[in-house]
């Protein structure tokens, strides 16, 4: 997770130098890839951790992840 998040923030701030501005909503869509991955891995995780806290096995969330790293 933390290393498509830096993926994320270099292309963004290669994005705004090339432009000379921070980029708007519109002129990032070509990230959206990246940031769809990101929220998929981010949010499988986090249904991972909240099954650990309630004392549950993380039945197939584990290979979920490895899946999504994959991409």
């Amino acid at each position: 997770k933390k290393k498509i998040k830096k993926e994320i923030r270099k292309a963004d701030g290669e994005l705004a130098k090339r432009l000379g501005h921070k980029p708007s909503q519109l002129e990032k869509e070509p990230l959206r890839p990246m940031y769809s991955r990101y929220w998929k891995i981010k949010r499988a995780l986090e249904s991972c951790q909240s099954r650990r806290g309630a004392g549950e096995p993380p039945a197939g969330a584990g290979e979920q992840v490895l899946e999504l790293l994959k991409y």
